[in-house]
């Protein structure tokens, strides 16, 4: 028998799945109670009027107004906690989509991003964005949206109240929407 290394194993073949350790388990659990505390704080954080159509239960919906209306006390932590563990035994995907719908952050948000990215450009850089925009969004009304961009700088330049700047938007987010796909 030779004396090299001697290697031990548990007892399994390499193709048996390995269970996660202790530590793996519990880093898991703290990063769920983390991301439905941080829900349970959005939810709290929603006006009266919004958290009747985020279309939540009718217990989970009560515990998150009383909840969104307690002030900083020690009852507000055990509130939160009734609040998690009411979240826990729902499937959360649902709920955390129509927040970020409230929120306005998604696709709708990327959307409007966009089209302030091109208001800007237009606003910047003039005739040649103007072309740019033209022949990406063909829909869009030439004559309109040229005056819209011109009355805005003139009105950017004088200080004035922002109407130009906000005419331009809308048409903007007209072309982009009339788009055919």
């Amino acid at each position: 028998m030779s004396k090299g290394k001697q290697y031990y194993t548990d007892g399994r073949d390499d193709d048996e799945e390995v269970p996660p350790s202790r530590s793996q388990v519990r880093r898991e659990r703290k990063q769920a109670k983390a991301e439905l505390e941080a829900l349970a704080k959005e939810l709290a954080a929603l006006s009266p009027k919004a958290l009747p159509r985020m279309g939540l239960d009718a217990e989970l919906e009560g515990a998150v107004r009383i909840l969104g209306g307690m002030q900083r006390t020690t009852g507000m932590a055990r509130q939160r906690g009734f609040v998690i563990q009411l979240l826990r035994r729902l499937d959360t995907q649902p709920i955390v989509a129509r927040l970020h719908e409230f929120q306005g952050t998604g696709a709708t948000d990327a959307q409007q991003h966009q089209r302030e990215r091109w208001r800007s450009r237009l606003l910047d850089e003039g005739d040649a964005a103007l072309h740019e925009f033209l022949s990406a969004y063909p829909v869009a009304d030439r004559q309109r949206l040229r005056q819209a961009v011109r009355a805005a700088i003139a009105e950017q330049s004088s200080g004035a109240s922002g109407k130009r700047f906000k005419e331009l938007y809308q048409l903007v987010k007209e072309a982009m929407l009339n788009q055919p796909d």
